[in-house]
């Protein structure tokens, strides 16, 4: 039986070993791409993985970046970096936060985000600087901590999916149902 192929769209992430094989493990074939090179049509799904990107490059892959999500017709998972561009690309504002989210977060959903059914609360693992704080009318927040409004968010039309935190962390204890919900909704489409 052919595997379902999915693309990763790799933003720099230090746990992408962790991320393809979380991946894997569900069954897919899986394309790493780094950004902005991604050419490659053949695949079911897009995750697009956290990471940095260098000032340099910056407005190069936030304009990549808006024309590749906009553009996509499959179910799409942004985590962290994914997260903030999966914003950027609708038109949402950012900011800077002075210290930062990292390690284990307590995060509440305000309404049930169909990544995690039923779930009203998670603890995951945070590692950003950045937070998403407008978002436009096309997207909409389901979660967040009490550092960051903005944790878990959605297209309001397509399958488009946004998270702050890293469910492939080794360290990670409750997110991974996230990811798990989206592999199950793409093996079902």
């Amino acid at each position: 039986m052919e595997k379902t192929r999915l693309l990763l769209v790799h933003g720099g992430t230090k746990r992408l070993s962790q991320l393809t094989q979380l991946v894997q493990d569900q069954g897919f074939e899986v394309i790493v791409s780094k950004i902005p090179s991604t050419t490659d049509t053949g695949y079911r799904a897009v995750i697009f993985a956290g990471g940095t990107i260098p000032a340099r490059s910056y407005r190069e892959v936030k304009t990549w970046s808006r024309e590749f999500i906009r553009g996509l017709r499959v179910p799409f998972l942004g985590i962290c970096l994914g997260h903030l561009m999966l914003g950027l690309a609708y038109g949402a504002t950012y900011r800077t936060l002075p210290e930062g989210e990292y390690g284990p977060t307590p995060i509440n959903f305000e309404e049930e985000f169909p990544l995690a059914p039923r779930i009203k609360g998670l603890t995951v693992w945070e590692d950003h600087r950045h937070e998403l704080v407008h978002l436009p009318s096309e997207l909409r927040n389901y979660a967040s901590s009490q550092t960051s409004r903005v944790q878990a968010i959605k297209h309001i039309e397509k399958d488009q999916f946004g998270i702050q935190f890293h469910p492939e962390a080794e360290e990670e204890t409750g997110g991974l149902i996230v990811l798990e919900t989206f592999l199950r909704m793409v093996r079902q489409s």
